[in-house]
């Protein structure tokens, strides 16, 4: 299952050139350009993951991230973005309103793939340990039940050995 990636930023070439090179990654990427639409966006579809520009027209990245964690809690990956290396104010701001990272433009997009990758490898980890009526879900392929030890893979119970 591909992860699904919303991208925020006011600067066009910014916010195409990180969707291209997601989609080429393999993942589902979505684009807004403002925070007034992002907030709209997320009434319609919650992405596994946000990238967000700090500084936007209407409402800021910093101010979107604290309606996100309001109303959504940290079900919600957050990677903040900005473009002034030394404004040290919006970088503790945003971790401290709960952005899980915060980097800053010009951004080196190997870098940007590896934090969020690990970030979407937290989220599927702290998914794993769902446990629904004495089944382990580990994803929508993998369940373990380990009272009769029974694993169904793509709905079919795979025999171990």
């Amino acid at each position: 299952m591909k992860a699904n990636i919303l991208i925020v930023d006011d600067e066009e070439n910014v916010r195409n050139s990180l969707r291209d090179y997601f989609q080429n990654e393999g993942f589902n990427v979505a684009v807004e350009a403002d925070g007034d639409l992002t907030l709209t966006h997320l009434e319609k579809s919650l992405p596994d993951l946000l990238i967000l520009d700090v500084r936007m027209p209407t409402v800021d990245g910093l101010e979107v991230c604290r309606k996100i964690r309001q109303k959504y809690g940290h079900s919600l990956s957050i990677i903040m973005m900005s473009g002034s290396k030394m404004d040290l104010i919006d970088k503790v701001g945003g971790l401290e309103l709960g952005a899980d990272v915060y980097i800053t433009k010009p951004i080196e997009t190997i870098e940007l793939l590896a934090q969020v990758k690990a970030l979407l490898r937290r989220t599927a980890s702290n998914n794993q340990q769902q446990v629904s009526g004495g089944w382990l879900i580990v994803d929508d392929h993998l369940k373990i039940n380990f009272e009769f030890r029974k694993v169904i893979v793509d709905g079919k119970e795979v025999h171990l050995a």
